[in-house]
């Protein structure tokens, strides 16, 4: 509480000499019985269940200062119904953002964006997607869109063992009926060796290690009135470096994604998805996958076996960051309210005990429905089929299921 108040006081001068305030938010709570949300556990014999029920709340208060001078501050309230350290500030209030826009007289064309603030990758938020402080330039173009920045993260916006600074460019030009952009991320830091990937051999505990990762890639959208076609491609390599305690392997990777939509009619809509990212071959010296920060991406609609709209605690393997490797089709199918989802989902890896590759399948039957002005109701059933290689690994494949409600007010 003590956080809350003097953060309170701190905006008061700030306040007073508002010229205009306005206010946006959501609130949601949400109820869910699920197989645990662990790809060991999904395909074991009696795998553990959990049921959930959790709330979050978000408030933003938007000041305008001037025409060049604005800033944004948002709270952030959470927690799970029943938890013991629900009543605890520390744990469910925080500052959600806390950024300050301003446009210098010398730079009419610029806009300069300062501190805990939001930032979402441009390939489907497919590396990172979350809050941390930083600096950002975001000069006004008629022609195209151009953003460059830095950002350092919290320690909880990643893992308590890793601190990282990311260096972001991105830009992109709209046409009359296509997208097209490119983005270069790059990210230095360190990490834990306790939590150091499987590439990683000859590691000795406890000594903290450097490394850099990169990601450069493009991305583009073509829409009609009734057709919307598009995708991106991201390179990756990851670099680590070596000292008298570790030797580390450097690794490269990449995510191509593709997708297509169309509008049967003015209710009806069906989506086709396609994802690919490589794996290890775990009998030869090339290590190949895509590694990312924090993905919180759900590309492909699909509620479990990655994050998905009504529930996103995790998910059953890291999406864009594991060593298998994925191929994922994925179909959604819109009618009104009421939407159906499938998938199939492979790994890419090679020798690793098992020939074997299929991971399952998932199908999904679901609602979004429109209680009132800002409140939608939602609700799912999944299921997720455990292919053979869960067979193989385990000697079972039992199948997952989740359902799931949420209701959500945003204002």
């Amino acid at each position: 509480m003590k956080r809350v108040v003097l953060i309170v006081l701190l905006m008061i001068p700030l306040a007073l000499s508002a010229a205009e305030f306005s206010w946006d938010g959501m609130f949601r709570t949400r109820t869910g019985d699920y197989t645990e949300y662990h790809w060991y556990n999904v395909g074991a014999e009696n795998p553990d269940t959990q049921t959930l029920s959790d709330y979050r709340m978000r408030l933003f208060t938007h000041i305008g200062f001037s025409d060049s001078l604005s800033a944004v501050w948002g709270i952030e309230v959470d927690g799970t119904w029943g938890d013991v350290d629900q009543n605890r500030d520390e744990i469910n209030v925080k500052t959600k953002h806390l950024y300050m826009d301003f446009t210098p007289d010398f730079a009419d064309m610029l806009s300069i964006r300062i501190g805990l603030q939001p930032y979402k990758d441009p390939f489907g938020s497919a590396i990172f997607d979350e809050d941390a402080v930083g600096l950002f330039l975001l000069p006004k173009f008629e022609s195209f869109n151009l953003k460059a920045g830095w950002l350092q993260f919290h320690n909880q916006d990643i893992s308590e063992d890793r601190d990282d600074n990311l260096f972001v460019l991105e830009g992109s030009k709209d046409f009359e009926s296509f997208t097209l952009g490119a983005a270069f991320l790059y990210d230095m830091g360190y990490m834990d060796p306790n939590i150091l990937p499987r590439a990683m051999h000859e590691m000795i505990m406890f000594f903290p290690f450097e490394f850099d990762n990169m990601w450069i890639g493009f991305f583009g959208k073509y829409h009609t009135d009734n057709l919307e076609a598009g995708g991106h491609f991201v390179y990756n390599s990851s670099k680590y470096a070596e000292n008298f305690m570790i030797t580390a392997e450097d690794t490269t990777g990449f995510f191509a994604y593709l997708y297509g939509k169309y509008n049967l009619s003015e209710k009806m809509n069906v989506k086709l998805h396609f994802g690919y990212t490589p794996g290890m071959d775990y009998a030869s010296d090339d290590y190949t996958y895509f590694t990312a920060i924090k993905p919180q991406a759900n590309l492909y609609g699909l509620e479990y076996f990655f994050y998905g709209p009504v529930f996103d605690k995790a998910t059953m393997l890291n999406t864009y960051g594991d060593f298998f490797g994925q191929t994922v089709l994925a179909l959604n199918i819109n009618y009104s309210f009421l939407y159906l989802n499938a998938g199939m989902i492979k790994g890419n890896f090679d020798n690793y005990m098992t020939d074997e590759k299929e991971f399952g399948k998932e199908i999904d039957l679901g609602f979004n429905y429109p209680v009132t002005d800002g409140l939608t109701l939602s609700g799912v059933y999944a299921l997720f089929m455990p292919g053979q290689f869960m067979e193989d690994f385990y000697g079972y494949k039992e199948t997952a299921h989740e359902m799931a409600f949420k209701l959500e007010y945003k204002f």
